[in-house]
């Protein structure tokens, strides 16, 4: 599982690397698109949602007169938060159903055992 986290945390960390790089630039739009493609694909499925979430909220900020996209900020907070999900649907959640599945008499035992103990 530490192979796993390692290369799945080097597949996230490319992009926020190569954005940095275009923020500084002058592709500094394009490089909270590339970073939240590449993120997507590294967390799909929970990143949909929190991508629709910052695109949302970056909008709301540029409406008040904010203009944060591409900025090294919004890059960085937008990884922060694309990672933390990725890495809780990738080694908690998923583990967690797999071990669900994979194990129901179990639970059902412990649950009688936690029912009967009371």
């Amino acid at each position: 599982m530490l192979k796993a986290k390692a290369i799945w945390l080097f597949l996230a960390t490319a992009p926020l690397v190569r954005g940095l790089q275009w923020a500084e630039g002058p592709h500094h739009g394009e490089a909270l698109e590339f970073l939240a493609g590449t993120m997507m694909a590294v967390g799909f499925p929970t990143t949909l949602p929190v991508l629709g979430v910052l695109f949302l909220s970056t909008l709301g900020l540029r409406h008040l007169g904010h203009e944060v996209a591409g900025t090294r900020d919004s890059l960085l907070a937008a990884w922060a938060v694309l990672i933390v999900t990725g890495y809780l649907q990738w080694f908690v959640l998923v583990p967690r159903l797999v071990r669900w599945f994979r194990e129901p008499g179990q639970q059902a035992e412990s649950a009688d055992r936690e029912q009967g103990g009371r």
